[in-house]
C-alpha cells in the first residue's frame, strides 16, 4: 500500500522542518544536492526512489519531492490538476520556449491544450510510431557485433532524428546536425540558469556572458528555422503531415 503523506504550501513563508517531509536521501549544507543534480541527475533520483513511492530528494536551496507511483502522479497531474502550479523557475525554460505549453499556465495553458488535443488521434501517433520503428532500425544498422558505443551519444542522434523528422519533416543530416548543436547549447544554457535563483537568472540572461552570447545566437537560428519552416506550411497546399503542420492548421483554424 502506498504511504501518503498531506503536502500543503505554507501561506505564511515558513520553511518546514526536514523531519515533516517524506523520506529522503541527506542533504548537503546550503546548496542541498544542486551539484549533484547537475552532474548525474538520473543516478540522484534513482537513490532517492529507494526510499518510496513519494522522497525528498531534495530540502535546500529548494524543496523538491519525486513522485514514484503511478497512483500518485495520477494524483498530482490529473485529480489535483488544478492546485498544481509552474514553478518559479519556470522562466528559465522560457528563455527557449516563451509561453509554451511546457511554460504557460492557465488559462492560456489550458486554451492551448485544447487547441492540441484534437490532433493528436490514434491515426497520427500510430504514424509516429511507424517513424520511430524505422528510424531505430536504420540506426542500429550502423552498429556492428562486439563494437562498443556511447549509448547516450546514440540514443540523443537518434531521437533528435525523430523528432527532427515528426516534427519538422526534416531529414538531411547536415540540418539535422546543425540543430542538435543548437539544441544541446540550449539544454547546457537552461541546466545552469534553472539551478540559480530567480533573480541570478533574470539578471545573468541580461548580462553580455559568453554562455548567454552562445545561447541567443543558437536561438536566433531556431527561431529563423521554425518561423521559416511555419511560413512554408501556411503558403504550401499540401500537408507534410508532421506536428507542425498539424499546429499551424489548429493555430489557424483551419
Amino acid at each position: 500500500m502506498t504511504k501518503r503523506f498531506k503536502l500543503s504550501a505554507s501561506t505564511t513563508g515558513d520553511t518546514p522542518k526536514r523531519f515533516q517531509h517524506p523520506p529522503g536521501p541527506p542533504d548537503p549544507p546550503l546548496i542541498g544536492k544542486s551539484a549533484r543534480y547537475v552532474r548525474d541527475p538520473i543516478e540522484l533520483m534513482e537513490e532517492t526512489a529507494r526510499y518510496g513511492d513519494l522522497a525528498t530528494m531534495s530540502a535546500r536551496p529548494w524543496l523538491v519531492y519525486l513522485v514514484n507511483h503511478p497512483d500518485l502522479i495520477e494524483e498530482v497531474l490529473v485529480t489535483n490538476n488544478p492546485r498544481v502550479g509552474r514553478w518559479r523557475n519556470v522562466s528559465a525554460f522560457k528563455h527557449l520556449m516563451g509561453e509554451g505549453l511546457v511554460t504557460s499556465d492557465d488559462p492560456l495553458h489550458l486554451r492551448q491544450r485544447r487547441m492540441m488535443q484534437p490532433e493528436f488521434h490514434r491515426q497520427m501517433i500510430d504514424g509516429y510510431s511507424e517513424i520511430m520503428q524505422r528510424y531505430t532500425i536504420r540506426h542500429s544498422k550502423k552498429w556492428r557485433d562486439g563494437a562498443e558505443v556511447d549509448i547516450s551519444l546514440e540514443m540523443r542522434e537518434l531521437t533528435l532524428n525523430i523528432v527532427a523528422k515528426t516534427l519538422f519533416s526534416i531529414d538531411l543530416p547536415s540540418e539535422v546536425s546543425r540543430l542538435g548543436k543548437a539544441f544541446e547549447l540550449s539544454n547546457k544554457y537552461i541546466s545552469t540558469r534553472f539551478n540559480q535563483f530567480e533573480w541570478m537568472n533574470s539578471l545573468y540572461h541580461r548580462l553580455p556572458l559568453p554562455l548567454t552570447l552562445k545561447f541567443k545566437r543558437e536561438l536566433a537560428y531556431l527561431d529563423r528555422l521554425v518561423y521559416g519552416l511555419i511560413e512554408q506550411r501556411r503558403n504550401a497546399d499540401n500537408d507534410n503531415g508532421d506536428l507542425l503542420s498539424l499546429m499551424v492548421q489548429a493555430s489557424d483554424g483551419g
